[in-house]
């Protein structure tokens, strides 16, 4: 009982945490899948494409406090029910895969603990002809977790049971095919979605295979990485060069993307026999340093992204490098011109825009795209700028914003071009 308790409390704190965060910030991936599932339900709003649809929906259907709520709650569900059977310690396994130090990470999106929660469900449940549809719904909720999939299949129990494999594709083919009608209702492409994450991360922000960034693993695995060390595997040992892999092959490796290496080092970890009341001390250590690290990030966002908005007017339509954000906190905002970054003639693109009308607001310090930030661009070209500390605003027109959130006209040709671009990269 006593644990069961603890169990609970610990999602709990888990949720303060994130409600404090979502209180006082505004982030940019759970601003962009809300409004996304809002656009993809009907309403005429900024959409991404590239989101997967199962956090897009729920965070327009629940908002943010009600999406983190049921993820976290659905999460324990998923860690207790695959603990028991498995015959793991349900409290040591949940203070292994969501350290203190990992939070924040998880509550800048939720997809992950989204993802790893049907993940676990479907491991789980292996055996039931049910797990197919849950490893489905762990790929659309977050698409790249997808190399997850084949470590929890009941790969043995196909060689006997062709049904269970035929349960299993069934399962992982009908959820998949709902989504493509739906792409193709709402995009006018039925792999509008798959095309545009690829195009994002391979192609505007070109992939490359680096070194992991172990500083960046240890900043939100600890300490479950050293207590891992001991149990790995050869099931987790691939498990986990599969989370780094991809982890260091994105443009920019941020520390979220190593969350997934959670996954196989909880699971190595919770393999070692530990003394009898290690998983109360590894909790408290969690919950210290949950409560330092909070204090060390910068949770004043939602207050400049509210200043920014107040200073804009919502009569006209402004180009910005935090353009999620700010349409998220009612502002007329749009995206840069889309295109290889560095390349010369997006910078051009932009510059005509200006010139015909368009306002920027750009925030200082962002870097992406880096020639919003230069301000000689604009004194060469006879464009005003306005400083407001942090931000600055340039140009002086004003096109309305109306009609900004359309499909593209020709939706095959569009998502058809940016796929051999994908596929020529």
């Amino acid at each position: 009982m006593k644990d069961k308790i603890l169990f609970v409390g610990y999602l709990v704190a888990v949720f303060v945490f994130a409600y404090l965060f979502w209180h006082n910030k505004v982030a940019w991936d759970p601003c962009a899948y809300k409004m996304t599932g809002k656009w993809l339900l009907g309403e005429n709003t900024y959409y991404e494409a590239l989101r997967a649809p199962v956090p897009s929906l729920l965070y327009a259907a629940l908002g943010f406090y009600g999406y983190i709520l049921a993820v976290i709650a659905l999460f324990g569900v998923a860690v207790y029910t695959y603990a028991r059977k498995r015959g793991i310690d349900p409290l040591l396994f949940l203070a292994l895969i969501i350290p203190g130090l990992s939070w924040p990470y998880i509550a800048e999106t939720g997809s992950e603990m989204l993802s790893l929660a049907f993940l676990l469900l479907g491991a789980a449940f292996s055996d039931s002809i049910y797990a197919g549809l849950l490893f489905a719904m762990a790929f659309l909720s977050r698409y790249a977790f997808a190399y997850f999939i084949p470590f929890f299949l009941p790969w043995k129990r196909y060689l006997k049971d062709k049904k269970l494999v035929l349960s299993h594709v069934a399962g992982l083919v009908l959820p998949l095919t709902l989504w493509s009608a739906w792409q193709y209702f709402a995009y006018g492409h039925p792999l509008a979605s798959y095309i545009d994450f690829l195009y994002v991360n391979s192609y505007l922000n070109p992939t490359s295979v680096k070194i992991p960034r172990f500083d960046h693993l240890l900043r939100v695995t600890l300490p479950t990485t050293l207590l891992a060390v001991p149990g790995l595997n050869v099931w987790t040992g691939t498990m986990l060069l599969a989370a780094l892999f991809f982890a260091a092959i994105a443009s920019v490796q941020w520390p979220r993307f190593y969350v997934p290496a959670l996954l196989p080092l909880s699971l190595a970890a919770v393999r070692v026999k530990w003394p009898k009341n290690f998983k109360y001390a590894l909790l408290t250590a969690n919950l210290l340093a949950a409560a330092l690290i909070y204090q060390s990030f910068s949770w004043d966002s939602k207050e400049l992204y509210a200043g920014i908005v107040e200073s804009l007017d919502t009569n006209c339509t402004y180009v910005s490098n935090v353009w999620v954000p700010i349409v998220c906190m009612g502002g007329p905002a749009v995206p840069p011109p889309p295109g290889a970054e560095g390349d010369p003639a997006v910078k051009e693109v932009y510059i005509n825009q200006l010139k015909a009308g368009y306002m920027a607001v750009v925030l200082k310090g962002v870097g992406h795209p880096p020639y919003m930030e230069e301000l000689d661009i604009y004194v060469e070209n006879n464009i005003p700028v306005k400083n407001f500390g942090r931000f600055f605003v340039a140009g002086d027109g004003c096109i309305p914003p109306e009609n900004l959130w359309s499909k593209p006209k020709n939706a095959w040709d569009f998502y058809d071009a940016r796929l051999k671009r994908v596929i020529s990269r």
